[in-house]
């Protein structure tokens, strides 16, 4: 947990540099609803706030998780473990620290304000973060990587304000090798992967879809499990010779700047 300067930024009055995206929860382009989605707060598509005063409550929390993740992130760690059809056991971890700028993420983006379109490979600071809008990191083979995008999300058409339900993100983590482990505020369920699995969970008091998408013949069910700083898929597969062999795939230890 590295520590930031304090600072001030006015950036658009809103809690960011910037405006964030508007998204209708409701109307996924085919006029039927997303089919799981929750706010950084947990008002979701299963969980409504009770009264008003909830409902402002929650959103007001989606805020302030928002500009947590925005401001302060600083990294997380992914593990991809289990045993192959011989019996041998492995594990491979990727991290991320971009104060330090090392780790096995090798490339880091910050995507700037504005126009002309501009990109930076350097970690931005806290302070140094009021002229970005979006940044992640990824290996360049594809193995994972992360997206830091903030959205404002509507329960209805996005002009109307009464539809405002919080502040969420699109693709905040994703570590996607021959298995994936996805964790977004709003996701469909299109159908084009057999076997896999939503569930709603809280991991560093973000609450986030997590999507678990296999690849092979299962032995058994997908799973998950989360903490308080972790989630975790498990894939128990059989190959074409009869034998067996499993996965786990874990998104943990994520980082925020401290002051």
């Amino acid at each position: 947990m590295p520590t930031a300067t304090p600072f001030n930024a006015l950036g658009r009055g809103n809690g960011f540099p910037f405006c964030p995206s508007k998204v209708n929860v409701a109307d996924r382009g085919d006029g039927s609803p997303y089919d799981y989605w929750t706010t950084l707060s947990g008002w979701s598509k299963v969980s409504t706030p009770a009264d008003d005063a909830a409902k402002a409550t929650s959103i007001s929390e989606s805020l302030q998780l928002a500009m947590k993740l925005f401001w302060n992130f600083n990294g997380l760690s992914m593990e991809d473990s289990g045993t192959t059809p011989n019996g041998h056991s492995y594990s491979d971890t990727w991290s991320v620290d971009m104060e330090a700028g090392v780790g096995e993420f090798e490339v880091m983006y910050f995507i700037k304000i504005g126009l002309p379109y501009s990109v930076s490979n350097e970690n931005k600071t806290p302070r140094e973060r009021v002229c970005y809008k979006i940044f992640g990191a990824y290996q360049e083979y594809g193995f994972a990587f992360f997206t830091v995008n903030i959205v404002r999300m509507y329960n209805g058409v996005t002009t109307d304000e009464s539809n405002f339900v919080g502040y969420g993100v699109s693709e905040i983590f994703i570590q996607s090798l021959s298995q994936q482990l996805n964790l977004t505020c709003y996701i469909n369920d299109t159908g084009s992967y057999e076997d896999e699995i939503f569930d709603y969970i809280t991991i560093d008091g973000l609450s986030l879809v997590v999507n678990a998408i296999p690849s092979g013949d299962l032995t058994s069910p997908v799973s998950i499990t989360s903490g308080e700083s972790s989630v975790a898929a498990y894939f128990n597969y059989t190959n074409i010779n009869g034998e067996s062999y499993n996965q786990t795939i874990e998104i943990s230890d994520l980082d925020f700047y401290d002051y």
